[in-house]
């Protein structure tokens, strides 16, 4: 990494830390990286290619896509550069990102003032996914307390359609009412960019029933949890049940759900949104489930 640009640590926290290497970004160092690294595992002159391979069981475990909402007009994505998702703002919150941790609008670079959140795009809506995606409720509301806690003359805002803090999560949302998030039950109508920088959203709140204008500098979207691109043909391969585009289980009994076939096992947000606890528990039955079976 010290020779190129062009390999890339995943991520800081990332556990095993990964880097990638990516072609986009070759520079005069990638031959020197190359040549110096230790294990030899860099090959410039590598090519596509196919294998095959002898196995007793796999394991599907292809993980979810937030989906980019580029086709939901009302939302403004891909449209106005201040419109964001839930990942996007995650990394604009990164300490070691590009601004370290600085909320500015990515239209100007002008520190953020408010950032309004609304939950459900494209989850539990007919036209889009008509599954919960389970998570984006606490990914929001964590987001919205580091926000409200840590960053200073930042109000947020979130407008939802319902609050699904499962489990044990209701203190992100008990927090948040503590810290002074304002909460809107209704929906996004429409938004516009604002002569003065930002954007001005109109949202409808069912619990007053009237309209409401208001003024943000980022407005973020809460995304649908999305099968991955590739999963359908997976599925097909396969031969697999599938629901909603994830891998549906071929029973529905508690000790059977990560079994999705004959000695094919599918674990985490390859069966749908999940959480990383959940994940590994279905993880580690298909593990249990595999060693129970060669006895």
């Amino acid at each position: 990494m010290k020779h190129s640009n062009a390999f890339v640590l995943i991520s800081p926290q990332c556990q095993p830390q990964a880097v990638v290497y990516d072609p986009t970004r070759a520079d005069d160092g990638v031959q020197r990286a190359a040549e110096e690294c230790p294990t030899r595992a860099i090959n410039l002159d590598a090519k596509p290619a196919e294998e095959t391979i002898t196995v007793s069981d796999i394991i599907v475990a292809t993980g979810y896509h937030e989906m980019k909402p580029v086709n939901m007009d009302e939302y403004g994505y891909g449209k106005y550069p201040d419109v964001v998702t839930q990942l996007e703002l995650a990394k604009m919150l990164d300490p070691n990102g590009e601004t370290g941790g600085a909320l500015l609008r990515p239209s100007d670079g002008a520190p953020v003032s408010h950032v309004l959140m609304v939950q459900c795009v494209g989850s539990r809506d007919e036209n889009h996914y008509p599954y919960c995606s389970k998570i984006c409720c606490v990914f929001a509301l964590k987001h919205a307390n580091i926000i409200a806690m840590e960053r200073e003359n930042i109000d947020v805002s979130v407008v939802y359609m319902d609050i699904r803090t499962y489990d044990r999560h209701e203190r992100y949302y008990r927090d948040a009412r503590v810290a002074g998030v304002n909460f809107i039950r209704g929906r996004v109508q429409r938004l516009a960019p604002s002569s003065d920088g930002g954007l001005d959203v109109i949202v409808y709140d069912s619990l007053l029933d009237r309209y409401l204008r208001l003024h943000t500098d980022l407005f973020v979207l809460s995304s649908a949890l999305e099968p991955p691109e590739g999963g359908k043909g997976i599925i097909k391969a396969l031969g697999l049940k599938s629901a909603s585009g994830f891998v549906a289980p071929h029973d529905l009994a508690p000790e059977e759900t990560v079994v999705a076939g004959d000695h094919v096992y599918a674990c985490g947000t390859a069966l749908g949104p999940a959480e990383v606890p959940e994940s590994v528990t279905q993880a580690r039955a298909v593990v249990s489930k595999i060693l129970q079976s060669r006895k």
